[in-house]
């Protein structure tokens, strides 16, 4: 008994000859090919061949998981033939699963089968250029007859040159039947793989020792499994139970409707069954008229057949049907979004939330932001699952939308040394960061085998040299610190794409980032200093060039946006010193990066007016023939008196506001269970009413210091604004005041002109005036020495006479 137990589990790993057929079906050129097999003895050895494979995998793997799918696409055409144009789009569907993520492919290998035809196209194409680290396996699985044994005999097979296993059954006389059944097993235990603990251990090793122990299986969380999901393209009526196979065991099939007569059945079935009108007895008969059709095309006109493709049907229909959906139709004309559609029937069959952690994961790896825009990350999500879909997301320029769709979310993210390793070692140009950067720039003599804290201080220091003096660019602080700030991540992402030269995953880094203005300053002159640094490179310069002249667009752009929506707001913010740059402001930043189309702007322009103007304000003249602006600071400066009647202080724009500013309905509503008493709108004349609103209010509005207001925020030029500060939109605290202290201090009256006047020493200090003074002496500097140059002997004769008019003086 147990040796026949030993028997039926058997799987023996071989390397069998294949009949290859040609694909122009010409029997003089069919070649024979080796091919590693499995071969197993009955369906009771397929977990020892899930076994030994994932064994095998564990064993030469470098890291945890490595080799591990992240889906398997069943693969499900017996019967069926596609026309040249179908055939295309499936193949351009299905490339961009093999190009992009671990994908395990199960077909049943034969040359008549279209789908086993394309993979093998696919992977004939795709695997010779591949460069990604990306890895693909097709499993055939088949009967021995595929074996060749007898060329004349044997079932002829697809290319199997390329990443193909066969998994052969050791049953020459199954029947198309059980042979689709014994696939469908077989494809749904290889997405099951045995626990991590178990991977290794040999057969038959329920030893006394190892009964007595417990082994500690890990959690679902923790374990990968890989997502199973099945294509039907099937055309003959053994596929259906292929079909139902899948679908009672939960996994999701995606049926192309169009592709044959069968599949056009499934999808009326499927929309007769899910109607409210819907009908058994009738749809079993029609269901029989339809199978009947089919079968008589295919030459099987058995009445047990028949039943059983309507029973498969039923049963399919039933099941697919539950609380999960496990159905779902394609056209041909919609299979170039074939990895979108798979991944939303993904989402209708995930049971629980790590089913949709994994199908959000391979959603980031295929590219697809659509599934990411519909979920709620925060709530998903851990902080380490999050940093997993960045890692994802930032190892691929055709991963941006997704990465951008993180982005939406607010994800947050801490950068470690080791993503900025991978994130260089999957770049697909490591010559100009390891030549360029490394060895050109910092001066070492080979490139980097590891990405630690010296290297993150030496590139710090080159990028102070290339922006202009802007520290911490790349700080290694943020590194080394247990707890980094969240809100730097992005930047210095930001600042690692530039050095990667990776131009599209900056433009996206600088469109999210808080600090999107400064840094795509800063990037923008660091770009120029790059460019400059590649010159021996053409490509490279001109590729800085044009992400430079990109940032500062960008930059002029969204400050012209918020210029348009909100100028005292956009121009306040070009006055905010920034900490992460230096303490420098927006306008300061510009001119220090040497960005003239940002200093262009009018928002910097009136920034830069106001820096030199300070709140110096010159009148024009009524009455009197016109003069120059420049030509009035000359006159006032030099005989004081035009002062009084040609410069004025600037009237601070919400001053007046500010100096009638009372508490709002709004902020007298919240002072909810607080003394206060009803009080009239006061007129502006009465005595009483100014007096006593504040005092019968009993309230005192507690503001931040901080002044944000256009006069103060203004570039300082040694002048004191005599505007008062203009608080910010901020929390107002509301406190109770003591009945004895109550009173405010009366304002006091000013005339116009006092407001107005300019002392001396205010109008002598504003920059412009300070300017015009040095200009006005300067050219007379230049006047007086031209003029001397002019005179004989550039002006000796003259003193020459005048010492002896001195010398005739003495003697006399």
């Amino acid at each position: 008994m147990d040796h026949e137990l030993r028997r039926a589990n058997a799987v023996f790993s071989e390397t069998v000859n294949i009949v290859v057929e040609s694909e122009w079906n010409d029997e003089a050129k069919n070649s024979v090919q080796m091919c590693p097999a499995l071969l197993l003895a009955s369906q009771k050895a397929i977990p020892n061949a899930v076994k030994y494979i994932y064994s095998r995998l564990a064993a030469y793997a470098s890291h945890i998981d490595e080799g591990m799918p992240d889906i398997i696409l069943s693969l499900i055409s017996t019967g069926n033939s596609f026309d040249l144009q179908c055939r295309q789009r499936v193949e351009k569907g299905l490339s961009r699963l093999v190009a992009e993520c671990n994908v395990w492919l199960v077909t049943s290998g034969e040359a008549c089968d279209p789908l086993a035809r394309i993979t093998s196209d696919l992977l004939r194409n795709i695997l010779p250029a591949r460069e990604s680290e990306v890895e693909t396996l097709v499993f055939a699985i088949n009967s021995v007859n595929a074996i060749a044994n007898d060329v004349n005999v044997c079932t002829r097979m697809a290319d199997v040159r390329y990443n193909t296993l066969c998994m052969l059954w050791m049953n020459a006389e199954a029947s198309p039947a059980d042979l689709a059944l014994f696939r469908a097993i077989a494809a749904i235990r290889l997405s099951i793989p045995p626990p991590s603990l178990l991977i290794g251990v040999p057969d038959g090793s329920a030893s006394t020792a190892a009964s007595s122990q417990t082994v500690l299986l890990p959690p679902p969380s923790i374990e990968q499994h890989p997502i199973s999901v099945a294509f039907f393209c099937g055309g003959d009526l053994s596929s259906l139970l292929e079909l139902r196979t899948y679908i009672q065991s939960g996994v999701p099939v995606l049926v192309l409707q169009d592709s044959s007569e069968l599949c056009a059945i499934l999808s009326s079935s499927w929309l007769l069954y899910r109607s409210s009108a819907f009908e058994h007895d009738k749809w079993i008969e029609w269901l029989d008229a339809e199978l009947s059709s089919v079968a008589q095309s295919g030459h099987l006109v058995s009445a047990d057949v028949i039943e059983d493709a309507k029973e498969n049907i039923a049963v399919s229909m039933a099941a697919a049907s539950g609380d999960a959906t496990l159905l779902a139709f394609v056209s041909t004309d919609q299979l170039e979004a074939l990895c979108e559609r798979v991944l939303h029937l993904c989402m209708q069959s995930a049971l629980d939330a790590i089913d949709v952690r994994r199908v959000l994961q391979l959603s980031v790896r295929l590219g697809e932001p659509s599934i990411v825009r519909s979920l709620d990350i925060a709530h998903l999500c851990t902080k380490q699952d999050a940093a997993q879909l960045y890692e994802d997301a930032l190892l691929s320029d055709g991963r941006i939308a997704v990465l951008a769709a993180l982005l939406d979310q607010s994800v947050p993210l801490i950068i470690t040394l080791d993503l900025l390793k991978k994130m260089l070692n999957t770049c697909s140009d490591q010559y100009f960061f390891n030549n360029v950067i490394v060895c050109q720039c910092l001066g070492r003599r080979c490139a980097p085998s590891d990405i630690d804290i010296h290297l993150i201080k030496d590139l710090n220091k080159l990028l102070r040299w290339l922006s202009g003096g802007v520290n911490d660019l790349l700080p290694p602080h943020y590194f080394e610190t247990p707890t980094p700030d969240e809100a730097c991540s992005f930047d210095i992402l930001a600042v690692w794409a530039v050095l990667l030269n990776r131009s599209e995953l900056v433009k996206c880094l600088c469109a999210y980032s808080q600090n999107t203005l400064p840094l795509a300053l800063v990037l923008a002159r660091v770009c120029r200093a790059l460019a400059e640094q590649s010159r021996s490179w053409f490509f490279y310069e001109n590729g800085f060039r044009n992400l430079s002249r990109w940032l500062s667009d960008h930059c002029v752009s969204v400050l012209e946006n918020a210029h348009v929506e909100s100028p005292q707001k956009t121009y306040r913010s070009l006055c905010v010193p920034l900490e992460s740059f230096n303490g420098l402001t927006l306008t300061e930043l510009a001119m220090q990066s040497n960005n003239k189309q940002f200093v262009a702007h009018r928002c910097c322009q009136r920034w830069i007016h106001r820096l030199l103007y300070s709140n110096l304000q010159v009148t024009s003249s009524r009455g009197v023939p016109f003069v120059p602006e420049w030509l009035k600071i000359v006159l006032s400066s030099l005989l004081l008196v035009p002062i009084w009647c040609w410069m004025r202080l600037r009237v601070p724009e919400r001053a007046s506001r500010e100096l009638n500013r009372v508490v709002s309905p709004t902020v007298a509503l919240l002072q909810n269970g607080r003394g206060h008493s009803k009080t009239r709108a006061h007129s502006t004349y009465s005595v009483v009413s100014t007096r006593s609103s504040p005092r019968d209010e009993g309230l005192v509005l507690l503001r931040d210091e901080r002044t944000t207001g256009e006069s103060s925020a203004t570039p300082q030029s040694g002048v004191v604004s005599v505007s008062p500060p203009h608080p910010q939109q901020e929390t107002v605290q509301l406190e109770d005041t003591p009945d004895t202290t109550t009173m405010l201090p009366r304002k006091k009256k000013h005339s116009p002109c006092k407001q107005s006047s300019v002392s001396i020493a205010m109008f002598y200090s504003t920059p412009i005036v300070k300017f015009w003074l040095s200009l006005v002496f300067r050219l007379a500097h230049l006047l007086i020495f031209a003029y001397s140059i002019m005179l004989p002997g550039c002006g000796l004769v003259n003193l020459r006479y005048a010492d002896m008019g001195m010398d005739i003086h003495n003697i006399a």
